[in-house]
């Protein structure tokens, strides 16, 4: 047995691309490897199986003396039971496509959602439910519920077994169904609340529970409801106003994927009275980003992946690891390079043997689960690309069919000779560092700190709750601070290392690699005039001079302070900082108003705390920032316009921000005063934007590419004309209607209107939305709320 620890450096480094390992070599051959290299032994072949081709990623099962794959080679599509012990076909179901792999046995039985037959129509649907007998392959019922997921590359949990039941999640709206396990019969199902019609609820399952998240058509008092999976008995419902559902991540103890107010994190919950007890490791990637799921859990550590495999399967994104007891994150970006491949008494990985001459082997490993540096090797695999594991069995394919590898137990690993350099904690695989490359005033990424960022960096920034855990990574968001307002913060860090000439990639300097970086980033997330049509901002880069060794700057602010972002791209020698910070308030929310200078003065110190933890330091630019008009005075618009027929029977809520000290920034938002949402609603803001501190433009020119980009990024309206006499530039959209909801016949509709104008450098927006008014009137009405905003202000 070897076993060894090794230094893991997180992400300072773009990853790669995670799939299967292959090589050229065949199994019976040895290793290849320089003169005294180690020696890593094969694993035992168990068996190989002709009866399966085609396998992929999509799932794999151990259900007693059954290995359960799916077969998806077009002559013999289906499910497929192989022996254990021998790899010999033992029963076949066909299926043109198998929508929900089936996660684990129970009573004998394995619950698939898949369409019948061996013949593909090309639907992505799977109509069927059905129970499998995993012994015999005898399909003990089967029932036609209409949908039951798709074979989209996404993966989500939709049908959970427990000790009873079956309980299938809707595709994409209606309620939770639920079916006897043993007879297939429906039982009660739990509905939704409301129509469904606009908003849907969200719903998480596993085996032994049931989570909803009840969202109801119009208004915004949502609940969280858990039931129990096999009775369908409620456990408790509780108030959950501005949160979000995801997994059920564990269920004793019950630990759930939950979004408040979006910081998104694994909460421990008392199943009793739906209290979040406590956050399980530090704030999770954003949604949008992240197909995140749970791979399991090894000895109490819960294993999060990115991917579309279902859990049991090869991952193809790296993992993270949770203590359900509370503690931090324990670790994540695992591995660095290869592949997690599934579960079995510790993480397994497979990895590439570094360092060594001629084909490259694959060499399998396993990982502690509290501490993925405590590393034991298994053995090595050539030829074959990995496929996952099902209990002390690896499975990889073969030009023919599936090979099967005994894995050996924990602490039985065979004997290593010599030091083993894997690639699974290596960011740079598969380029090699040349050590003595390094040159004068470079930094080893040993020596760069991950996410110094401060919390008053973080305030400055406008984020909240500093008091919950950090991510693992350095990616800041929130979804609800306050309602209808996204905020997101990306730090990237990465430290070029010199490399030597290996194959393809050529020799190069530290700083080399740096300048490369840069010269990506530019080309890929600082695009000039790119915009976003949900959040259109002024969006152009400018050089920086005398900022670091580089720096470039993209930056803006939509009209009437509603969003703002800044991306600032900074080298100084082999370290490339990029830091990215987008703000949002969304249009048809009555969410708050933001200070968009202050996301200058917020991402330049980001920049300088994680220079200065590396022992590196860059001088601010030096530019004179011409002076522009503050507010004067900066108004209370909801007492301003509280008269106005366009919000009548409306409550106001003033959107100053506090803070806002250069006195920018003022605005107003109405709804209905019963709390019954943002159907009815009229929003006002108003934004003099002030010349950049880092690149010297002025704000009069700020304010006209935020006008003409704002403008431009809204070319579905209905209808858009300019407003002759309104400011300098003034333009009017109309919405004949925005959403449409019908419920039982009926049919309701809000039309909206907005208007933009530019004056210097203030930027006014209006936005107006009421049930059964007509579009044209409701730009009537926002024109004059807009004339009666820009009179608060006159000309001096």
């Amino acid at each position: 047995m070897t076993t060894w620890r090794r230094t893991w450096i997180s992400g300072l480094a773009a990853s790669l691309a995670l799939g299967a390992l292959a090589a050229c070599s065949s199994d019976e051959e040895p290793a290849s490897k320089p003169a005294g290299g180690p020696v890593v032994p094969a694993l035992a072949q168990a068996w190989t199986s002709d009866a399966v081709r085609g396998v992929g990623n999509g799932g794999l099962l151990r259900a007693d003396d059954v290995v359960v794959v799916e077969s998806r080679q077009p002559e013999s599509k289906g499910l497929v039971g192989l022996d254990a012990a021998t790899g010999q076909e033992r029963w076949r179901v066909p299926a043109a496509a198998v929508c929900a792999f089936p996660e684990r046995a129970q009573d004998g039985l394995l619950v698939i959602g898949y369409k019948p037959g061996g013949k593909d129509t090309g639907s992505d649907r799977c109509p069927t439910l059905a129970a499998v007998d995993a012994a015999t392959g005898a399909v003990v019922w089967k029932r036609r519920i209409g949908g039951v997921g798709s074979r989209s590359p996404v993966w989500d949990r939709l049908v959970a077994v427990g000790d009873s039941t079956v309980s299938v999640k809707p595709v994409v709206c209606g309620p939770m169904r639920r079916y006897d396990l043993r007879t297939g019969k429906p039982l009660d199902r739990i509905e939704v609340v409301g129509s469904d019609g606009f908003s849907c609820d969200r719903w998480a399952v596993d085996g032994q529970w049931i989570a909803q998240l009840e969202t109801p058509d119009f208004g915004s008092r949502s609940f969280l409801t858990l039931y129990d999976a096999d009775t369908g008995e409620r456990a408790f419902r509780r108030r959950f106003t501005d949160g979000d559902l995801g997994q059920i991540l564990s269920a004793d103890p019950l630990v759930i994927e939950l979004s408040v107010k979006g910081h998104r994190l694994a909460w421990r919950v008392d199943p009793a009275t739906g209290e979040l007890i406590a956050p399980t490791g530090g704030q999770l990637p954003d949604e949008r980003r992240s197909e995140l799921r749970s791979l399991g859990s090894v000895d109490g550590v819960i294993v999060l992946g990115n991917g579309y495999p279902t859990p049991l399967g090869a991952t193809t994104g790296r993992a993270a690891g949770l203590d359900p007891a509370g503690a931090p994150t324990l670790w994540s970006g695992f591995p660095e390079s290869g592949s997690l491949v599934g579960l079995d008494k510790g993480l397994v990985v497979a990895s590439d043997l570094m360092h060594v001459d001629g084909p490259t082997p694959t060499v399998v490993t396993r990982h502690a689960p509290d501490d993925v540096t405590d590393v034991e090797v298994l053995g090595r695999i050539e030829g074959r690309s990995v496929l996952g594991t099902v209990g002390d069995l690896l499975l990889a394919s073969t030009e023919t069919g599936v090979a099967a590898y005994r894995l050996p137990a924990p602490g039985k690993g065979p004997h290593v000779s010599g030091d083993v350099d894997l690639s699974w904690d290596d960011p740079a695989y598969p380029s090699e560092i040349d050590e003595d490359g390094w040159q004068d005033g470079e930094v080893r990424p040993d020596d760069v700190e991950d996410c110094p960022v401060s919390d008053e960096t973080l305030t400055t920034l406008g984020f909240h709750r500093l008091d919950l855990p950090r991510p693992a990574g350095c990616d800041w968001v929130e979804r609800a601070e306050p309602r209808g307002t996204d905020r997101e913060l990306h730090i990237e860090t990465y430290v070029g290392t010199p490399t030597k000439a290996v194959g393809d990639v050529e020799k190069a300097t530290a700083t080399e690699q740096a300048q490369v970086r840069v010269k990506v980033i530019r080309e890929k997330s600082m695009v000039a005039g790119d915009y976003d049509p949900d959040a259109p901002l002024a969006k152009r880069e400018a050089e920086l001079p005398g900022v670091g060794d580089e720096a470039y700057l993209v930056q803006g602010a939509g009209i009437g302070g509603r969003d703002g972002n800044v991306s600032l791209l900074v080298r100084v020698a082999n370290v490339v900082v990029h830091v990215d910070v987008e703000v949002t308030a969304r249009a048809t929310d009555t969410s708050g108003s933001l200070a968009a200078y202050r996301l200058e003065d917020g991402a330049w110190a980001a920049v300088v705390e994680v220079l200065d933890a590396a022992g590196l330091e860059a001088s601010g630019p030096a530019v004179e920032a011409p002076a522009t008009p503050a507010l004067r005075p900066r108004p209370d618009l909801c007492k301003v316009l509280a008269t106005s027929s366009a919000v009548s029977g409306l409550r106001g809520r003033d959107l100053r921000p506090g803070a806002d000290d250069q006195r920018r920034v003022a605005g107003c938002a109405w709804q209905a005063p019963d709390g019954s949402g943002d159907n009815d609603a009229v929003q006002i803001g108003m934004y003099a934007v002030p010349s950049s501190t880092l690149s010297g433009t002025p704000g009069t020119r700020l304010a006209r590419q935020a006008f003409r980009y704002t403008a431009g990024a809204t070319g579905y309206a209905d209808r858009q004309a300019p407003v002759p006499g309104l400011g300098d530039q003034a333009r009017v959209q109309g919405w004949d209607k925005t959403w449409l909801l019908r419920d039982d016949g009926v049919s309701r509709f809000w039309s909206a209107a907005r208007v933009l104008v530019r004056d210097r450098n203030l930027g006014v927006v209006v936005f107006v939305q009421r049930e059964g008014s007509s579009a044209a009137a409701l730009e009537q009405q926002a024109i004059a709320l807009a004339r009666q905003v820009l009179a608060t202000q006159p000309r001096l």
